[in-house]
């Protein structure tokens, strides 16, 4: 008999196990979507063409599967008090929009320029997102401006 109690603990362990590996994958898999899939975005927010604002992306990279971005955007001379922009990728065949999940950086070339946090980083996965060509936008809300900055890049996903 304790034989038979040893070997169904060993099981009971074994499937308490399994179950949490199983959630901890779920955790990690969810965690991931949050992070790198865009979101569907709609809003009507009025695009800006201006000399106002200084946009520049630096560094932009896609496949079929990943996509980063790098670059910075701000206005004039204005100091940055409160940062909240995000990168838009547009569709233009079907006018899709989506937003990226995206990171301010500090620019050490802008240092003491009040601008120094203008500078903006994404990382996301484009699997899911419908093939095309994609106009990339740039969402300035920093110091509640909220306006869309063009930028002269295109993506084919």
């Amino acid at each position: 008999m304790d034989f038979f109690d040893k070997e169904m603990n060993k099981k009971i362990c074994i499937n308490y196990l399994i179950m949490i590996l199983f959630f901890i994958l779920i955790v990690i898999i969810l965690s991931v979507y949050e992070m790198l899939i865009p979101k569907k975005f709609n809003r009507n927010i009025k695009i800006v063409d201006s000399d106002e604002y200084v946009v520049n992306i630096e560094s932009l990279n896609s496949s079929r599967i990943k996509l980063s971005i790098s670059g910075y955007a701000f206005k004039g001379p204005d100091a940055i008090e409160r940062y909240n922009s995000y990168y838009i990728l547009k569709n233009e065949q079907t006018g899709k929009m989506y937003k990226l999940k995206t990171k301010m950086e500090q620019r050490g070339n802008f240092k003491g320029t009040g601008v120094e946090f203008s500078g903006m980083h994404s990382q996301a996965i484009t699997l899911f997102m419908e093939k095309g060509k994609y106009n990339l936008y740039i969402w300035y809300d920093n110091n509640d401006e909220n306006v869309f900055l063009k930028t002269d890049k295109e993506i084919e996903i």
